[in-house]
């Protein structure tokens, strides 16, 4: 996610919304070409948001709690295994034998 983010970008919700659950997920509309209109809202013009700089954080709470206070908001990614299509509540486990299916990311 963090190379994703600073070579291609990433399109705001209200021009792209999440579609994902139930386990499925949809087919990516978006082929980061140029002129392209928001499926979303196609009177919007389709524009990627880039970072300037990515970094790891230390997995301390307190390093992230600090960041935050400093920066502003943070990303977090997390491999995407099967079972997490269909994950509802609680804490999220991986179930034995899953293999990874691509990544998440929340801000």
């Amino acid at each position: 996610m963090r190379v994703h983010m600073k070579s291609k970008g990433i399109v705001t919700d209200a021009c792209y919304k999440y579609t994902s659950g139930n386990g499925t997920t949809g087919t990516c509309l978006l082929t980061n070409n140029t002129g392209q209109r928001c499926p979303s809202d196609l009177t919007l013009p389709v524009h990627y948001y880039k970072t300037k700089e990515a970094f790891k954080l230390s997995q301390n709470v307190e390093v992230i709690q600090t960041e935050i206070m400093t920066n502003g908001s943070v990303a977090a990614e997390m491999k995407n295994y099967p079972s997490f299509q269909a994950y509802k509540t609680g804490v999220y486990t991986v179930l034995p034998g899953e293999s990874n299916k691509g990544w998440h990311a929340v801000r």
